[in-house]
């Protein structure tokens, strides 16, 4: 391959993971609802298909970009804030991992970051690599069921340039043929705007595939996102407390029962449990969230809770 051909291929692959990994990236922080700069992850992502190209071109490019990369590690080392940024980031996903709450809402720029950087770098690979297309479908695939896992959003201008970039892939890709992407690029561009201009614009929607699909969101949730609050009991739900959440005011007690209990024994039944006085009401300040037993994201909660390793340190 001469130089001239090399040079366009390069510039091909560049852009596809340009295109792809930006994509990806607005998509994913826009599903999160985290706030997010379209300009800063463009930079981000041009720089690092830039970087990728060189290091592919020759040995002297290859020199430049190493170089390159290597000021900017340093650079990035001597930035006490970022890795400041990057441990509070690591700490509110053990937290959150731990079952103990937080909220990533604050490390949207870090987030970012990290997100364009993988999904450029990853994609810049599949497009050199033979048969990149499928893995590349399956990552812009699970990305697409990643963003609709999270809040059910996804702007159609953000995935545009991934599918554009899908296709210019597909077309480069199809039976072992190298096609130049200037070749492919209007072809690609027509069949994603038609793809999304076809798309309904309301919530057209076949009852049973809704369903099936909200059946795998609940699972998900179940298992790895569960957190809701605990149900817990108040006498103002009985007639009593009637101004909220100050104590006080004229009672009026409902006569029908709650629950009835049998036992063999004098028991105790707990309704509710406050430990701190506000001065005109008791509140609980312990975490409100329950948990699912058989979450494999909060065993470490719940082994620390129940003690389950305590039998090992038994003699």
């Amino acid at each position: 391959m001469n130089h001239r051909a090399k040079l366009n291929d390069l510039t091909g692959s560049a852009l596809i993971a340009l295109m792809v990994g930006a994509s990806m990236t607005l998509s994913l922080l826009d599903s999160m609802a985290l706030s997010h700069s379209v300009a800063q992850v463009v930079t981000v992502c041009l720089g690092l298909s830039l970087l990728c190209a060189l290091t592919v071109y020759n040995k002297i490019t290859l020199v430049v970009a190493l170089s390159a990369l290597a000021i900017g590690g340093f650079v990035l080392y001597q930035n006490e804030r970022l890795l400041e940024e990057l441990g509070n980031l690591a700490e509110t996903i053990s937290s959150l991992g731990r079952g103990e709450g937080g909220s990533i809402d604050g490390h949207a720029v870090i987030i970012a970051l990290i997100f364009a950087t993988v999904f450029t770098l990853i994609m810049f690979f599949l497009s050199r690599m033979s048969g990149g297309i499928y893995p590349a479908l399956t990552l812009a695939a699970l990305m697409i069921l990643g963003g609709w896992l999270f809040e059910k959003r996804l702007t159609p201008m953000y995935l545009l340039p991934s599918l554009i970039g899908l296709a210019i892939l597909f077309a480069r890709s199809r039976a072992g043929q190298t096609i130049p992407w200037l070749r492919a690029l209007p072809v690609a561009i027509l069949a994603a705007a038609l793809a999304l201009w076809t798309v309904p614009g309301g919530r057209v929607t076949w009852p049973p595939l809704e369903e099936a699909a909200q059946q795998v969101r609940q699972l998900f949730e179940d298992y790895f996102m569960f957190t809701s609050p605990r149900t817990v009991y108040s006498i103002s739900a009985d007639g009593f407390q009637p101004d909220g959440e100050l104590l006080g005011g004229p009672a009026n007690p409902r006569d029908a029962d709650v629950m009835r209990v049998t036992a063999d024994r004098v028991m105790l039944l707990r309704g509710s449990l406050r430990r701190t006085y506000t001065g005109a009401s008791w509140v609980d300040n312990a975490l409100g969230s329950r948990y699912l037993m058989i979450d494999p994201g909060k065993r470490g909660l719940r082994d620390g809770i129940f003690n389950i390793n305590l039998a090992d340190s038994l003699a």
